[in-house]
């Protein structure tokens, strides 16, 4: 899997670079130090995946994932940052990426976030699933002044595992809390996805708590 990484620390670069190589199927193809090399230069070096740091950048961070995302779509965005409120992870999914790593915990997580990318995960830590969702709970709260019933026809299962969900656990926990596999987790979650009319993970835990379907 190709990789180009983003942070205007070249010392940080060089210790993801390490750590990347040190599993040996990951091939390094670019690097870059501020957010417009890094939108230009992605576009022309064949990447898989980009891990962003946005923490320096903000704003122009977020950007730069927007536009990535809009002019590459199978792109793979990755943030990898220190920061870990809730609002900035739902801003930086918001704008296409797909995973977010934090900085103090890349040695534990980062490896097992591409290998998640190449089986269409979403993935981030627990604690950081949980800030996310908290943030989408206030949100919602704020804009909520009558409850909403509607009958979607989640089995039990199904339920059970958006549960899960938005207890903030990744397919992972939730098939080995249930004893089912991973591709079984996907499958429910494709059925759930139609029924409640949502196209990402963020979307369906979003509209799980405002209409308080589990």
């Amino acid at each position: 899997m190709k990789i180009a990484i983003f942070d205007d620390h070249e010392d940080s670069i060089a210790a993801i670079e390490t750590l990347l190589k040190s599993e040996g199927s990951f091939d390094v193809v670019g690097r870059f130090y501020n957010t417009n090399a890094c939108v230009q230069k992605v576009l022309t070096c064949d990447a898989d995946v980009v891990l962003i740091d946005i923490a320096s950048s903000g704003r122009m961070g977020i950007a730069a994932i927007k536009e990535l995302r809009s002019k590459l779509p199978y792109l793979k965005i990755v943030v990898q940052t220190a920061l870990e409120d809730g609002e900035c992870v739902f801003k930086c999914i918001k704008a296409g990426a797909v995973g977010y790593v934090l900085k103090k915990n890349a040695r534990q997580w980062l490896i097992s976030t591409i290998k998640d990318l190449q089986h269409d995960g979403a993935p981030m830590a627990p604690i950081i699933a949980r800030k996310l969702f908290n943030f989408i709970y206030r949100k919602c709260d704020e804009r909520r002044s009558v409850k909403i019933n509607r009958d979607y026809q989640l089995t039990l299962r199904e339920k059970t595992i958006l549960n899960y969900l938005v207890n903030g656990l990744s397919y992972k926990m939730i098939g080995h809390e249930l004893g089912i596999s991973y591709e079984t987790i996907r499958s429910h979650m494709k059925k759930v996805y139609r029924k409640l009319e949502v196209s990402s993970l963020t979307e369906v835990v979003a509209k799980a708590i405002k209409q308080e379907i589990v």
